[in-house]
C-alpha cells in the first residue's frame, strides 16, 4: 500500500519486546516505532499483534524502515487484520517488493546499513480510535536457507553496445562499461569482505583484473546556492574499462561473498568477447622515459607541463580574512564546472582537488549530511567527482586528486580527529589519531577505499596523479616519535597496493608542507613515489635570497643540499603564493606573475599552484597562465643535457635583478625579474639599456632572438645574431617587471 507522507499524521508508540498499547488516528495513518537498534544481518521484521472487537473491518498493516539519509522504505501485508493475535512477519531480501516515499529511491538491501528506524505502521479508510498491541516487535535475523545451500549468482546483466553478433563492441580511448547485480547482495557493498568484484581481461598479450564497484545512481541537482544529490534508482555494482589498444578481448567476471571467511564462496562466469577498433590510445600523463624529471602524455609523447592552480576545495574561509576574497556559494558540481572553464580558457591546464570532509570527500562522520561512517561511501560526492571529471577532460584540464587531506588523522594542526569517522567515539575503530598509519583495522578500511577510487575513476585520463597525502608532515604522525619511519612504511604499502590496483599506472604522490626543505629523502627515494610534491611557501618580513619566491622555486630544485634535482624525479610545487596566511596584494600579485616563468627554467614539471584560487578567479588574475602557455607552445624542455644556468646582468644603474635559463644544445629559455618589484611588488621602475652575457666562449654562427613581454605572453622583439667566436653580450629592450627571452642555434660556422 502507498502513503503519500504529506498526508500522513505520525503518531508514534516507542515499543521493543515489551507490549506497548497505541492507539488508532485512523483515518490518518498510525505508527509504532521500534525502541531496540536495527542489526545489519536483519533479514525479517516481526510482531505480536493483539487486535481488539472494536477495531476497523479493514484494518491494515506494514512495516516501514528509515536510513540515514531520510529514506523512507514501506512494505505492506495483503491480510486484514481482524480481531484477535496476528503473529507478524516482514522478509527483508532481495525480492521483498519494499517501496519507497516518496519514490525517488529503490529498494535494495544495501540501504540496512543504514537504518536509523523502523517500526510498523496501521491504516483504515474508517474513524477509529481502537486500542491496539502491539508485543515483541524485533529485527531479526532468521535463518532460512542452511548457508552452504544459499544461491550465489549474478543477475541483471548488462553490456554497453552489445551487438546481435553476441558480442560487445568498443572504441581505444573510450569507456566501456558493465553492470550486474550479485545474489544475495552484500550488507556492505564497499566491503571487500562482504563481496569483491572483478573483471578478468585478456587479450594476445596481456591480461588485465579490473575492480568493480558499487555505483547508486544519483542525480546532481542546481538548486541555486547548492546542489543537491538525489537517489535515482536501484543500487548496482559496474565495472570500467577503458582499452588503449585494438583487438579482441576475452572477458570473465569473478565475484566472492564473505572473503577470508569459512563460508567464502568465488563465481566466476564467461562474458560476450570485447571487440576493439581504433588507433592506439594513451592520454594518461606519464613520466618520460628519456628525461625523468618531466612528464609527458600521448601516444606521441608529447611534452605535459602543467600550468594550474590549486582549487583544493570550492570556496576557502580564511581567504576572506587573509586574501580579502568573497565566499564563493558551496553549488559544488556547478562551481567546479564554471571554475574549470574559466581556467581552460586562460591556459590552465591542471587543477587539484581534495576529497575531504567539506568538500568532495566520500567517507565521514555519519552525523555530516550524505556520508554514513567509516568503510560507508558518499554516492552523492561520488557521482559530484564523475561530473568534475567529464567536465575536466572536456576542456583539456588534468586532475590532481587529494584522497586524503592532513587534518582527518591530525588532533592538533588543522585538526579533524574529532569528528573523523575512524576515532572510537564516533563509532570507528581507532583510539589515536596516529593510529589511522599503525593499526591493522584502518589500513584494511584505507584498502577497500583504495579500491573503489581505482575502480571507479582510475579509467578516466583527466587523474594526472593520486595523491594519498596533502602537508603529511602536519598529521598527528608527523610529530610522532619515529613518525618518519613509520609514514615511509605507511606510504610504501600504500603505494604498492595502489600501484597493483591501477591498470592504467597512473602516477602516485603525497605532499608536505613548508619548502623543499621539509621533505623526508628517503621517503622520497621510494619506487612507488613518481612526483615529488611539496609547498612553496615563504615568510617576506625574512628579508633575504632565500625569501625571493623566485629563489625559493629555484632552490627546490638546485639547492645546495636540499634540493631535488639529484633525485632525478619530477617535481611539482601544488601549494604556492607568498605565505599560506596569503600576504600583501602587490606582493602576491608579484608571485602570481612570477612563479611559472620561475618554475619553466628551474627545470620543474609543472607551474607552481596558487593555492588563494578564489583571490584569482574574483580578481581575474588569468593573464600569468595565458603568458606562459603562450610562450612554452610548442616548447620541449626536455633532455638530458638540460641544464639551470645563470647569466651575468649589465645593469647601468646598478638595479638588482634575478635571471636564470634553462639550457639546452641548441635552445636556451631565459628569464629576467626585477628583484625589488619580485620581492615586495610596488616598484617597478623602467629598465634600460641592461645587458647579459650568455656565455664567454659560445661557438659562431646563426641564432634567432626572441624577446617576450612576461606579462601578456607576447613576442616585442625578434632578430637574428651573426655571432663570431668569442664572448656572447646581447641587448635587452627597455622593461619593466620583468621579461623573458628564447635563444635558438640555426647554424654553427665551422671553425
Amino acid at each position: 500500500m502507498r502513503l503519500s507522507l504529506c498526508l500522513l499524521f505520525i503518531f508514534c508508540c516507542f515499543g521493543a519486546s515489551a507490549q506497548e498499547t497505541c492507539v488508532l488516528q485512523a483515518p490518518l495513518s498510525t505508527f509504532v516505532t521500534a525502541r531496540d537498534t536495527f542489526p545489519s544481518d536483519t533479514n525479517a521484521i516481526q510482531a505480536l499483534i493483539v487486535v481488539p472487537t472494536s477495531a476497523p473491518a479493514d484494518l491494515g498493516v506494514g512495516a516501514f524502515i528509515k536510513d540515514t539519509d531520510g529514506n523512507w522504505f514501506q512494505l505492506g501485508s495483503p491480510q486484514r487484520l481482524d480481531p484477535g493475535t496476528h503473529n507478524i512477519h516482514f522478509s527483508i531480501d532481495d525480492t521483498s517488493p519494499w517501496q519507497a516515499e516518496p519514490n525517488f529511491d529503490v529498494w535494495d538491501p544495501s540501504h540496512l546499513r543504514r537504518v536509523v528506524a523502523y517500526g510498523l505502521f496501521f491504516w483504515s479508510a474508517e474513524e477509529n480510535r481502537s486500542r491496539i498491541s502491539v508485543r515483541a516487535l524485533r529485527a531479526v535475523n532468521k535463518i532460512f536457507i542452511q548457508q552452504q545451500q544459499q544461491k550465489y549468482t549474478f543477475h541483471h546483466l548488462r553490456y554497453e553496445n552489445l551487438q546481435s553478433d553476441g558480442h560487445t563492441h568498443g572504441t581505444t580511448g573510450k569507456r566501456w562499461s558493465m553492470q550486474f547485480t550479485p545474489t544475495p547482495m552484500p550488507n556492505n557493498p564497499y566491503a571487500r569482505k562482504d563481496f569483491q568484484c572483478d573483471l578478468l581481461i585478456e587479450s594476445s598479450s596481456q591480461t588485465f583484473k579490473v575492480p568493480g564497484f558499487y555505483l547508486k545512481p544519483m542525480r546532481i541537482i542546481d538548486s541555486g546556492d547548492r546542489d543537491e544529490a538525489i537517489t535515482n534508482g536501484a543500487g548496482y555494482f559496474e565495472c570500467r574499462f577503458r582499452p588503449r589498444q585494438a583487438g579482441v578481448y576475452k572477458m570473465q567476471l569473478s565475484g566472492t561473498w564473505n572473503k577470508g571467511q569459512e563460508n567464502e564462496f568465488t563465481h566466476v562466469i564467461p562474458l560476450p568477447d570485447f571487440h576493439v577498433s581504433g588507433d592506439p590510445w594513451d592520454d594518461y600523463v606519464r613520466v618520460d622515459e628519456n628525461d625523468k624529471r618531466f612528464l609527458r602524455t600521448g601516444i606521441n609523447k608529447e611534452l605535459f607541463w602543467p600550468i594550474g592552480i590549486n582549487i583544493h576545495s570550492v570556496n576557502d574561509p580564511r581567504a576572506e580574512e587573509w586574501a580579502h576574497s568573497k565566499l564563493t556559494p558551496d553549488r559544488t558540481t556547478q562551481a567546479y564546472k564554471t571554475y574549470i572553464e574559466r581556467f581552460s580558457r586562460a591556459g590552465a591546464t591542471s587543477i587539484e582537488i581534495w576529497m575531504s570532509s567539506w568538500n568532495t570527500g566520500l567517507e565521514w562522520n555519519k552525523t555530516w549530511l550524505g556520508f554514513h561512517g567509516v568503510g560507508d561511501y558518499n554516492e552523492g560526492n561520488a557521482q559530484r567527482m564523475d561530473e568534475i571529471l567529464d567536465h575536466a577532460y572536456k576542456y583539456g584540464m588534468r586532475l590532481i586528486l587529494v584522497t586524503n587531506n592532513h587534518g582527518q588523522a591530525s588532533d592538533k594542526t588543522d585538526h579533524e580527529w574529532g569528528t573523523s569517522p575512524f576515532n572510537h567515539q564516533n563509532g570507528g575503530p581507532l583510539e589515536k589519531a596516529v593510529d589511522f598509519f599503525l593499526d591493522e583495522r584502518a589500513h584494511d578500511l584505507q584498502q577497500d577505499y583504495r579500491r573503489y577510487l581505482v575502480a571507479r575513476y582510475a579509467d578516466h585520463p583527466a587523474v594526472f596523479c593520486w595523491k594519498l597525502f596533502s602537508e603529511m608532515n602536519l598529521t598527528s604522525m608527523g610529530r610522532y616519535p619515529n613518525g618518519k619511519q613509520h609514514l615511509k612504511e605507511w606510504h610504501s604499502n600504500a603505494f604498492d597496493a595502489w600501484a597493483k590496483l591501477d591498470i592504467y599506472d597512473h602516477l602516485l604522490t603525497s605532499h608536505w608542507s613548508g619548502d623543499y626543505r621539509q621533505p623526508d629523502r628517503e621517503l622520497l627515494a621510494l619506487p612507488n613515489i613518481d612526483l615529488i610534491n611539496c609547498n612553496a611557501y615563504h615568510q617576506r618580513w625574512k628579508r633575504n635570497d632565500n625569501r625571493l619566491g623566485a629563489n625559493i622555486i629555484y632552490n627546490t630544485n638546485f639547492h645546495p643540499s636540499l634540493g631535488f634535482s639529484p633525485l632525478q624525479k619530477p617535481v611539482i610545487l601544488s601549494e604556492f603564493c607568498t605565505s599560506w596566511k596569503a600576504g600583501p596584494y602587490p606582493q602576491m600579485l608579484a608571485e602570481h606573475h612570477i612563479a611559472a616563468w620561475a618554475a619553466w627554467v628551474s627545470g620543474l614539471a609543472c607551474s607552481p599552484h596558487n593555492w588563494w584560487h578564489e583571490w584569482a578567479d574574483q580578481g581575474e588574475h588569468w593573464h600569468p597562465y595565458r603568458a606562459v602557455a603562450n610562450y612554452i607552445k610548442g616548447e620541449d624542455i626536455r633532455g638530458l643535457n638540460g641544464r639551470c644556468v645563470r647569466f651575468e646582468i649589465n645593469h647601468p644603474k646598478d638595479a638588482r635583478m634575478w635571471s636564470r635559463a634553462w639550457f639546452q644544445p641548441g635552445i636556451i629559455y631565459g628569464y629576467i625579474l626585477d628583484w625589488q618589484w619580485g620581492y615586495e611588488g610596488l616598484l617597478h621602475p623602467l629598465h634600460q639599456g641592461v645587458s647579459l652575457t650568455v656565455g664567454s666562449t659560445v661557438k659562431s654562427g646563426e641564432l634567432d632572438l626572441e624577446w617576450w613581454d612576461a606579462n601578456l605572453g607576447t613576442i616585442i622583439e625578434k632578430k637574428k645574431i651573426m655571432h663570431k667566436k668569442g664572448p656572447l653580450i646581447i641587448q635587452c629592450p627597455d622593461f619593466r617587471r620583468h621579461i623573458a627571452f628564447k635563444l635558438r642555434r640555426l647554424t654553427t660556422v665551422n671553425e
